[in-house]
């Protein structure tokens, strides 16, 4: 198992693969709510296993010292092991590098348990993507 930034076209590739089977086929997003026109603007990371998409995530850089958190997913099969959690503290590591001072995301009601674990703080703040909806978390990065 091997946990990467996505430098190549061949693992943004398979990063937008994983994204595909998990929120496209599984959740039902459709292409257009899916791949988007920052995808280049985007930092990257994926988990592999023997060439395997096994867990993606990406953040980008919105404005001066804020990052936005988007699109960790992990494979069906992979799921409950750490994986996704995994990339989260990659990313987070990698935005403070970048000098930001708080990241945020929009996440699904029902994964937020997972972010808390990160320090995460849920605002009252809602939205709705794909039908599904979501809640906007906050966390202060230090460094």
């Amino acid at each position: 198992m091997q946990l990467i930034k996505s430098e190549t076209l061949y693992h943004h590739a398979l990063c937008v693969y994983l994204r595909t089977l998990v929120f496209i086929q599984e959740q039902g997003y459709s292409i257009q709510e899916e791949i988007y026109n920052d995808e280049d603007e985007a930092t990257y990371f994926l988990m592999i296993d023997n060439d395997q998409p096994v867990a993606t995530g990406r953040y980008r850089v919105l404005e001066e010292n804020t990052a936005q958190l988007e699109r960790v997913c992990v494979a069906k099969e992979y799921r409950g092991k750490g994986y996704g959690a995994a990339v989260i503290e990659k990313i987070l590591n990698d935005a403070q590098k970048q000098t930001c001072k708080k990241i945020v995301a929009f996440v699904k009601e029902d994964t937020f348990g997972l972010y808390e674990r990160f320090g995460f703080d849920k605002l009252e703040e809602f939205c709705t993507f794909a039908g599904i909806p979501h809640c906007k978390i906050v966390k202060t990065l230090n460094g």
